[in-house]
């Protein structure tokens, strides 16, 4: 290979080797590889915008966190907790 050039850059490399392996890749693999990518992308969306759901959009545009949970004084219905545990699962 080329002993004279000069040293490359960590960036450089990658590139380098992104192009190499995206030249060595068969269009089906290629394929495979992007649809992959945008399967990830999407299961990250999803997964943020579950974790969202439940926030006021003033309080994501603020960046409102909540470290503990709201105290509640709600209770089963009594017929609920008749039926007992064995039932409830």
């Amino acid at each position: 290979d080329d002993d004279d050039a000069e040293p490359q850059s960590l960036l450089e490399q990658a590139s380098a080797l992104k192009e190499k392996l995206e030249s060595t890749l068969t269009t089906t693999q290629r394929a495979d590889l992007e649809r992959s990518n945008e399967e990830t992308r999407i299961l990250r969306e999803a997964s943020q915008i579950q974790h969202n759901a439940l926030q006021a959009a003033s309080e994501l545009a603020k960046g409102v966190t909540y470290d503990t949970p709201l105290r509640t004084t709600w209770t089963p219905p009594r017929s609920v907790l008749a039926e007992g545990e064995v039932k409830w699962n």
